[in-house]
Formats: C-alpha cells, structure tokens, sequence
C-alpha cells in the first residue's frame, strides 16, 4: 500500500474515532424531539458539533480522496465522471448499497450546516437522519478500506 493511501486511511479512521466518540455522548439524546433542540445542555450542543462536523469531514474525505483510491486500484478510469456516476459504478461494486442515500446524506448535512432556529422540528427531524446515516457512512468507509487492503 502506498504512503498516499495509508495517509488518506489514516485521516478516515481518524475521522470515523471522532464520530464514534462524539456518538458514545450523544446516544441517550437519541432519537432528538423538536421540543429538545433548543434545551440541550451545552456539552450535548458541543457533542453534536463534534458529530456533525466529523460526518461532513468523512463524506467529503471519502468523495475526494478514498473512492478515487479504489476506482485506480481497481483500474477504472472516471476522469471524467460525475460523483452521480462514480456512486453508481460504487454501488455496482457493492461500496455503496445505494448511491441515493450518499446524496440524502449531503442533503441532511447541508441542513444542519445552517441555523434554523425558528424551525426547531426539522432540525430535529436532520439531526435524527444523520444519527441512522452515520452507521451507514462508516459501513460505507470501512468497505471500501477493506477493498483497498486487500489490493
């Protein structure tokens, strides 16, 4: 394996701990009511800012830098691909189990990158998305490590 890739592994793990950990605070609060997101103590606001910035840090490491580790070691030139099309190829593959959920997962994320204090319930409603997607993104990170390892 390359220095570049054990490098790139490397920032994903460390991503994935950050998540996990962040997780390990948060659990209890889970699933979050509308009534709830503005009454938060301040450590479960800080834990939640922990989570969420690690969630975006991965999703975006991941597109950037791991998908485009697996597709050259498995020969696959996607120069000129959309991320759709790189999704679905990973899909194809069996990365991804869907590629639209890769996309639902931005969406959530860009939601919560915003203040909505005057709409509390779809904060929540985000808030609970990512929370059931971050299982689903680390599953996603730990295939496609996997993939790569045994390359």
């Amino acid at each position: 394996m390359s220095d570049n890739l054990t490098s790139i592994i490397e920032i994903a793990d460390i991503h994935e701990k950050r998540i996990i950990q962040a997780l390990s605070h948060l659990n209890s609060i889970f699933p979050v009511q509308a009534s709830q997101v503005q009454n938060l103590p301040e450590e479960h606001f800080l834990y939640l800012e922990l989570f969420l910035n690690r969630f975006a840090k991965l999703q975006d490491h991941m597109g950037k830098h791991l998908f485009n580790e697996y597709f050259k070691a498995n020969s696959e030139d996607v120069t000129n691909l959309t991320m759709l099309d790189k999704l679905h190829k990973l899909e194809k593959f069996g990365i991804i189990e869907d590629a639209s959920i890769w996309q639902e997962m931005r969406d959530a994320r860009n939601i919560v990158s915003h203040e909505y204090p005057d709409n509390p319930e779809l904060i929540a409603n985000t808030l609970n998305l990512i929370y059931t997607y971050s299982g689903q993104l680390l599953q996603v990170k730990n295939n496609i490590v996997a993939a790569l390892q045994k390359k």
